[in-house]
Parts: structure tokens; sequence; C-alpha cells
């Protein structure tokens, strides 16, 4: 499948790509899905260095490797046709103001990949789903692909939702569970990204923390407060970890009693459709305070 995208001849994606690449999306993240929580109902059996190097031939130890490897293949995937540009292309590209072309090896296919409605869906989904499954190595990518995404998508209001919402649940959700606590410093480096990036133009980060069990106005005020007066980026992840300390999971070693369930104060998840977009009302109803937060972040910069 890889070549077969990296090297569809330009012109010919709509023709080509569109037919295949839809449905193979789509069937592979409906099979994975499927297969994660059924191996999570049974329990899971291999840490993530017995995934590498698992020597046991049983039946249930298979599968999970099996599982995890299709799943990395997958993830693998999608991080080459959304592959970052290398230095050299991104000093080459650097006066223009095509940010496609400044930020990834091959522009035209993520053009295609993330405007074609036929395949953004699934894709963009697929890689919230990629984040929470219980496989370091798999969500580790998955995230590390949500961060090259966030320059370009956060200046497209139709991903506004998908980033504001359904990313940042997942992230949250990923960040809850003990399984991942070797990489919540990853998690929490996207988070923040997502919050800063997006929370100037848009109320959904906003309100996807405040969905989150025991916050408060006053409390997400502070918040943002805080979070504005920091200008690196080691320093607002700092204030998104201690804002989220609450729900952070901790590893299984660690935990003196059973972990309380995670629920965000939001309706069921939903696959990544796209939004349309909102009435004037509703656009100019959150303006005030994303101007509030925009200018919060002006002064903390002086």
């Amino acid at each position: 499948m890889r070549p077969l995208i990296l090297n569809c001849p330009p012109g010919f994606d709509s023709t080509i790509l569109e037919p295949i690449l839809s449905p193979f999306l789509r069937s592979l993240m409906s099979k994975l899905d499927r297969e994660w929580r059924e191996l999570v109902e049974r329990g899971i059996r291999l840490t993530n260095e017995e995934a590498e190097e698992a020597t046991d031939m049983s039946d249930d130890i298979i599968a999970e490797k099996m599982l995890r490897d299709v799943t990395r293949a997958y993830v693998d995937l999608i991080a080459a046709l959304l592959a970052p540009a290398t230095p050299a292309a991104k000093k080459k590209e650097e006066n223009t103001a095509n940010l496609l072309k400044q930020s990834f090896q091959n522009p035209d296919l993520v053009r295609f990949l993330l405007w074609d409605e036929a395949i953004s869906g699934p894709l963009l989904s697929s890689i919230t789903h990629l984040v929470t499954y219980k496989d370091t190595q798999t969500s580790r990518k998955a995230a590390v692909t949500c961060s090259k995404l966030l320059p370009v998508l956060v200046g497209h209001y139709e991903f506004h939702v998908w980033l504001g919402k359904d990313l940042l649940m997942c992230l949250l959700e990923a960040l809850h569970d003990p399984y991942h606590q070797e990489i919540h410093s990853d998690i929490i480096s996207t988070i923040a990204d997502v919050y800063v990036r997006l929370r100037p133009v848009s109320m959904l980060p906003y309100e996807t923390f405040g969905s989150l069990p025991g916050m408060n106005v006053d409390s997400l005020k502070a918040f943002e407060e805080s979070l504005a007066k920091k200008s690196s980026a080691k320093e607002q992840n700092a204030i998104v970890k201690g804002f989220l300390q609450s729900i952070t999971g901790i590893a299984i070693s660690q935990q003196g009693k059973k972990q309380e369930s995670f629920v965000l104060n939001i309706p069921e998840k939903q696959l990544m459709t796209r939004q349309p977009r909102q009435s004037r009302d509703e656009d100019h109803e959150g303006e005030a305070a994303n101007e509030w937060f925009s200018g919060l972040f002006d002064q903390g910069r002086r």
C-alpha cells in the first residue's frame, strides 16, 4: 500500500487512491478497534518490552503479538504518508507562504489526504484511535504525528472540531490510562501544543477541559492565566501537567487502589466527520473569550 500511495502520479489521486484508500482506512480501523477491545477484555499479556521479544508461543500471546505488529505497521504507514519535511527542504521553502511545502515531504499528497472528504475523516479518526491503543510504540508515534499536523490544521476552521474535541479527548484518555505512564510526557506536550495553538481562535479546547470531572470556571480561568504567562514549551507543559494531575494515570505497580473510572461530561465520541460551519451568531458567541485568551498571551510575551 505504501509504494502505491507515495508513487501515485500527480493528478491521479482522486482516480486511483480514493476508491482504494477510503475503504481500506475504514475497514482496517474497524478491525483494529474490535480486536483491541477484545484483547483488553481478555486481558493484556505482554508488557512493552515483552512485545518486542515474545518467546511464549501460546495462542493468546501469538494473537496479541500479531495485533501489535499490524497496529504498528498501520501507524508507520500513516507517519510515512505525513512525513515531515527535511531540514534542507524547510530551509528552501522558508520564504514561501505555502505551509504544506514547509512542513511535509509530500505536500501535494498531504493536501489530498487531508482535504479529500472520503479520506480525511477515516484518516484523522485513525490517528486519534491509535493514540489510545495500549501499545506504547504506537501511541507515541501517533502523538508525534498529531504534533506535526497541528501547525497546518489549526489555520483551517474545518479541522477545529477534530483538534479541539476528538483529538484532545483521546489524548486525555491516553493520559488517564496507567498503561501509557511511560509516555505521559509526550502526551502532555501534545495536549499543551493543541491548547496553546487552538485556544486563541476556538472555544473547543476550553469546553473539552471544562468537561473534565470536577472542573469549574474558576479553575479553568486560573489555568489559562497561568498558561498565558509562560512562553516556553517546557513551562507550558509543566502548567498543563499540574492542571491535569487529578486525571493522570499512574503506573500499575504504584497503584494503591483500583483507579476510578474516567468519564468526560460530553456526548459519546463519534468517528470524525466534516462539521458544518457554525452560524454567525455561534461564531460571535465565543469571540470575546477567544480575544481575552489571545490577549493574555500577548501580555505574557511583553
